[in-house]
């Protein structure tokens, strides 16, 4: 812990918390932990109009997200690269970077903005960008929440954030972003942009098991200090039991109903799942034949952004021969009940990743239904520590035989594989604050110079 005459100001990059459940849980914990380690501090934070956020605390400012002056100043880049394609001799160049150039574009043109700022030729950069200067040269310390951003499938975001991080640096006593999820990374001019922001970093850490540190060692950024730390949720303190009991009564459960905490989304971010809908209703029916459990869906997302969830859970109930064997929970925006909740699971199934976060840390196994290569590095790289019989299966690859096999499985080994994924959580919980104790130690060395 540390304490100063000064609250710390903390520049807090929010990741995608705007009506995902999951990313609020990795925000709200994220500031909870912060507050418990640096005493005292005020956060500043950018946020978009429209999209929802979690209740905040009362020490945080928001102000307008520097995202949308990147998206702003793409737009030029747009334009010149559709020119470009039509000049004969440099039309291949811009074919062959189309993908990049207007971002890149767009950091070029941000950084000249806060240059021309800083040094008082230009009155100002425009509203959001100047907000945001204005707010950085105050901070003490960056601080950027965990999430999965880092991948082939939100090429912008990452150039936004490689641009962010390397803003910061100046300004910053301590420069951290934690508990990431890198991956899949195909795209070569990506590695070089990451390699350069992570070595703007002090300290740099990861929520998968082994991917995001595999692929960050072999970038071998200088200067920046990595540790695999699990989940940014993970120690999030679940609701008392009593509360917990209510809620999933409500639902219609009796208290002593056996039940498995299920998920699924119709849109992964990465593709249209709504065609699988059928499948994973089929899926539902014969795991009500094999096991005596219903089968409650728990919505991770009320919002656009990230899709209705509750939307596709009646799909899939719709779908089943046996609709009454689910029950659909209600969109449950207080956080620590809906952890509790999902831990009065014998176990969970299906896809949000969170969902399975909250499954395990209380003890309790998983399986993971997921589709596609983002949602396999997220599901892997989170199965990956505890090991058999939790596992992950590609749902659009796997017979409905070997999905009703992963099961049993998980059945018949059941109390086994509680004590060896509470003793994982032990170890888990030993790193799990690594990032921030790391930044309070260095703010306390800082302090004594």
């Amino acid at each position: 812990m540390v304490i100063i005459n000064k609250p710390l100001r903390i520049f807090v990059d929010p990741g995608e918390a705007y009506g995902n459940i999951g990313d609020e849980m990795m925000l709200l914990n994220a500031l909870r932990r912060l507050e418990y380690y640096l005493v005292p501090c005020e956060f500043i934070m950018p946020a978009q109009d429209g999209k929802p956020l979690p209740d905040l605390p009362k020490n945080i400012r928001l102000i307008p997200h520097p995202y949308l002056a990147f998206q702003f100043w793409s737009r030029p880049g747009w334009l010149v690269a559709a020119i470009g394609r039509r000049i004969p001799i440099l039309g291949r160049w811009f074919r062959s970077s189309k993908i990049a150039f207007p971002w890149h574009w767009s950091t070029r043109i941000l950084d000249i903005l806060l240059l021309l700022y800083r040094i008082h030729i230009l009155p100002s950069p425009g509203r959001i960008l100047k907000t945001f200067a204005d707010a950085v040269r105050t901070c003490d310390v960056f601080y950027g929440v965990g999430a999965a951003g880092l991948n082939d499938y939100n090429l912008p975001s990452l150039v936004y954030k490689c641009w962010l991080y390397k803003t910061m640096r100046p300004w910053v006593k301590v420069s951290a972003v934690s508990a990431q999820g890198i991956g899949p990374m195909e795209t070569p001019w990506a590695g070089k942009w990451l390699k350069k922001s992570f070595e703007s970093l002090d300290l740099l850490s990861f929520r998968d098991c082994s991917f995001s540190y595999d692929f960050v060692r072999r970038l071998n950024p200088k200067h920046v200090r990595y540790n695999v730390v699990a989940d940014e949720s993970f120690s999030l303190p679940p609701s008392n039991r009593r509360e917990a009991i209510a809620f999933i009564k409500s639902t219609g459960l009796e208290q002593n109903d056996s039940f498995i905490a299920f998920h699924f989304r119709a849109k992964d971010y990465t593709q249209d799942t709504t065609p699988l809908i059928p499948y994973i209703a089929s899926i539902l029916d014969a795991v009500c034949e094999t096991v005596p459990h219903f089968i409650v869906f728990f919505p991770m997302s009320y919002h656009t952004h990230s899709t209705f969830d509750e939307v596709g859970g009646l799909a899939i109930q719709a779908a089943m021969k046996n609709p009454k064997r689910m029950i659909i929970a209600p969109v449950c925006k207080n956080l620590s009940l809906l952890k509790g909740a999902i831990g009065l699971a014998r176990y969970s199934m299906g896809l949000s990743y969170h969902v399975h976060v909250a499954s395990l840390q209380q003890g309790h196994p998983a399986l993971i239904l997921y589709s596609g290569e983002y949602y396999r590095y997220k599901s892997e790289g989170l199965i990956g520590f505890y090991g058999p019989p939790n596992v992950a299966l590609d749902v659009q690859r796997t017979s409905l035989e070997d999905i009703i096999n992963a099961v049993k499985d998980i059945e018949r080994n059941y109390d086994k594989a509680c004590t060896v994924i509470r003793k994982t959580n032990k170890d888990i919980s030993k790193k799990n604050d690594w990032t921030i104790r790391e930044m309070a130690r260095m703010l306390r060395m800082e302090e004594r110079q």
